[in-house]
């Protein structure tokens, strides 16, 4: 799927009547949220975000949505994690020996997640990777430790999102990102002890 000019019009008109479209950002307005929330928007969704923005309150705005907000969105997959951890007994044996408490545990668990690349927000709880700085990052749907793809790549969820094309088979998904793919690729299925 390639995102370009003409797909986001075909977006446009085909989901005209559920989603609002409004005017992208500008390069100045995205190097500022870069700077801000200390990120890097990888080429495809800077496309996207400088051709056109969501206007529903489900979408990021990077210029708009309120610096409280955008906080707690980037915060979304670590703080359901550290729900998993403390209400599922979520732990991994790769982090290492279970802590007694859960303070113990959240503190042992944060460097994995840390490590992991950086989620960037798109609409609602779904996420892109900021790395690899490259266009094709897989879009995952994130709810607490709950990750599934939600796209091959930003174009793939756009259709699937906006457009409702799902197919029973999974998507090939050309790019793996550390942590994040093996949660949606069921490798950390025993997570729950």
């Amino acid at each position: 799927m390639t995102l370009d000019r003409a797909f986001l019009d075909n977006l446009r008109v085909r989901s005209a009547g559920r989603i609002e479209w409004g005017p992208g950002l500008s390069a100045g307005e995205l190097d500022a949220a870069e700077r801000k929330w200390g990120l890097k928007f990888p080429p495809d969704l800077r496309f996207f975000l400088e051709t056109m923005t969501g206007g529903s309150d489900s979408f990021t705005h990077w210029a708009r949505t309120a610096d409280e907000v955008i906080a707690e969105r980037l915060a979304w997959p670590f703080e359901g994690f550290c729900f998993d951890i403390e209400h599922s007994d979520l732990w991994l044996p790769a982090w290492g020996p279970k802590p007694e408490t859960l303070a113990g545990r959240i503190k042992a668990f944060r460097p994995f997640c840390e490590a992991a690349p950086k989620l960037i927000p798109i609409f609602s709880h779904r996420y892109l990777p900021s790395e690899p700085s490259a266009a094709g990052n897989p879009v995952f749907s994130v709810y607490q430790s709950d990750i599934i793809y939600y796209g091959a790549n930003l174009g793939n969820y756009l259709e699937n999102e906006f457009f409702g094309r799902w197919d029973i088979n999974p998507w090939p998904v050309k790019t793996r990102i550390a942590f994040w793919s093996d949660w949606a690729e069921g490798e950390c299925d025993d997570a729950l002890a």
